[in-house]
């Protein structure tokens, strides 16, 4: 006499039925081509983040030299 109350058999982590399918050609060749375009845009992100920053950094110093240079004048 089994009660369902106790039965802890419902609990217990069965394995999934996954079946591999072979990859969509057109899928495949959209997938490689976001992630080209991604590469790209994130390459350029890249570069433009290091261009604002050694722009801030050659702006210092330029800053730096002028106020310098102001000084030794007075």
């Amino acid at each position: 006499m089994a009660q369902h109350a106790y039965d802890l058999s419902m609990f217990e982590e069965k394995k999934p039925n996954v079946v591999a399918l072979k990859p969509n050609k057109k899928a495949v060749r959209a997938n490689k081509r976001q992630r080209r375009v991604q590469s790209t845009l994130n390459t350029l992100a890249t570069v433009a983040c290091t261009a604002v920053a050694l722009s801030f950094v050659l702006l210092a110093i330029f800053a730096r030299v002028r106020l310098t240079e102001l000084n030794t004048s007075i």
